[in-house]
């Protein structure tokens, strides 16, 4: 037996069945357009890492009330993303892509409220750590120094750490390029100069790592006797450099111990000098080793001599050569390499000076500029280069050579005859400058007959005698 429903056996309610099914249908209608209208905002925005936009970033949308996982997108080439939404509260998490570097970030509590919503997203990068032991070259730890970490190519300092006794450091910074800075002191153990900065440059940290870090650094060793081979205590052996007149400490001084020996450790450098001291009140003379190649462990034993209080000779000279009527040549030699001072001039003593500053043997000056004959005076005085003098030559003399005339005398006048008797005349001349003279006569017109008048005079006159009467 079938049972009807309620609208099939009654007509009356039958007809409000119909009408409440028509109410169901709109009311159904009524619920897909709401739906329709509560997903129609954009929630959207950009990834960054740092200031740069970030593509491949995984982005994840959560409903802020009840937590559940909603949506995820990854962001574009140009860092960009976007969701769908209704109105309500979300959470939203961005994974950075693996390698690179940026953290992890969520923005919580994003309300949307009947407009779309833009939210950017800033990652920062991911602290590392940086660690290691910081060495000398010989490989003893150096303690208590100072590790900067400096931006690459700038003075701004991202992290300072110290040494601890072992020598190790550890820096947390954020992946990038750096200049590493290390200032290192001398210690009990610790084998490096005084006060010393050693430089890493454009070192690249992309992973927490280990990085140890040897200084540059190379040992001086020796010893230090007199010339016969005895230990000297007591000597200070200073390294630095040279310029034209003075010696400049850089790096480290030593004092040789009670069996000569010394130590020094210095940057390795190609120009370093030793400068060497010897203990006071024992006679012995300085010394200064210049320009010495250390970039490696060097073995350099000093040998100290007593000082050098021997007087200079001047073993030969000063002569004079080469002269003429404007210079001379003053040349000298001497028992061992000396400075000179050269004087001379027209007095006896001569008083005018020359400073010869290069210490040589052989010595030549070349004296200009002298009047023409002229009497001159010259000496010159010797200095070893331990500063042993002066010692004074002897005074000589030379004449400078007259002026050479190479132009001929001009005859001004004449030649005329007067007082011509049967058997005599009388010939006159003159020229522009004394001169002598050669007279030629005779019955020629190419006459062979000489007769010379010796006197450096400009009026000539010449007589001739035991001439034929009545004859041209």
């Amino acid at each position: 037996m079938r049972h009807a429903g309620l609208c099939e056996e009654d007509p009356m309610k039958r007809e409000v069945c119909k009408a409440a099914t028509g109410l169901l249908v709109v009311f159904a209608m009524l619920v897909l357009a709401l739906g329709a209208e509560a997903f129609a905002y954009q929630l959207k925005g950009t990834i960054y890492g740092g200031s740069n936009p970030l593509p491949n970033a995984k982005v994840a949308l959560v409903n802020a009330a009840t937590f559940a996982n909603l949506s995820s997108a990854t962001s574009s080439s140009i860092g960009g993303y976007g969701f769908t939404v209704a109105n309500g509260a979300y959470n939203m998490s961005v994974t950075p892509p693996a390698g690179s570097g940026f953290s992890l970030s969520a923005v919580n509590g994003i309300a949307v409220n009947g407009a779309d919503v833009t939210q950017n997203v800033v990652l920062m990068q991911q602290a590392i750590t940086v660690s290691g032991r910081v060495k000398s070259a010989d490989g003893t730890v150096v303690q208590g120094a100072s590790v900067r970490f400096k931006y690459a190519g700038t003075s701004t300092i991202a992290r300072t750490s110290s040494t601890d006794t072992t020598g190790a450091y550890s820096s947390s910074l954020s992946p990038g390029t750096y200049d590493i800075e290390i200032y290192a002191n001398k210690g009990a153990s610790n084998h490096v100069p005084v006060g010393s900065y050693f430089h890493f440059y454009s070192q690249v940290f992309s992973a927490t790592q280990t990085k140890d870090l040897t200084l540059n650094v190379v040992s001086v060793t020796g010893k230090t006797t007199d010339s016969n081979g005895v230990p000297v205590s007591g000597a200070t052996i200073s390294a630095g450099y040279l310029n034209v007149s003075s010696f400049y400490l850089v790096s480290e001084s030593a004092t040789s111990d009670a069996n000569g020996l010394y130590t020094l450790y210095l940057p390795s450098y190609n120009g370093h000098s030793l400068n060497i001291i010897p203990p006071a009140g024992s006679g012995f003379a300085s010394q200064l080793l210049k320009s010495l190649s250390i970039t490696q462990n060097l073995l350099q034993n000093i040998i100290l001599d007593l000082p050098d209080i021997k007087l200079p000779v001047i073993v030969s000279g000063p002569s004079v050569s080469s002269i003429t009527n404007t210079m001379a040549v003053v040349e000298w030699q001497t028992s061992e390499p000396t400075t000179a001072s050269l004087k001379y001039g027209t007095t006896n003593p001569p008083s005018a000076g020359v400073a010869i500053a290069m210490a040589k043997i052989s010595h030549t000056q070349t004296l200009k500029g002298l009047l023409a004959d002229t009497t001159y005076y010259v000496s010159v005085a010797a200095t070893d280069t331990s500063g042993n003098g002066p010692v004074n030559s002897p005074i000589v003399s030379f004449r400078t050579n007259q002026i050479v005339d190479i132009i001929p005398p001009v005859i001004l006048e004449g030649p005329m005859v007067s007082s011509v008797t049967k058997d005599s005349a009388s010939v006159q001349w003159s020229t522009d400058e004394p001169s002598t003279a050669t007279l030629y006569y005779g019955l020629t017109s190419n006459p062979a007959t000489t007769k010379s008048d010796t006197t450096q005079t400009t009026i000539h006159q010449l007589p001739l005698t035991g001439l034929a009467a009545d004859t041209i």
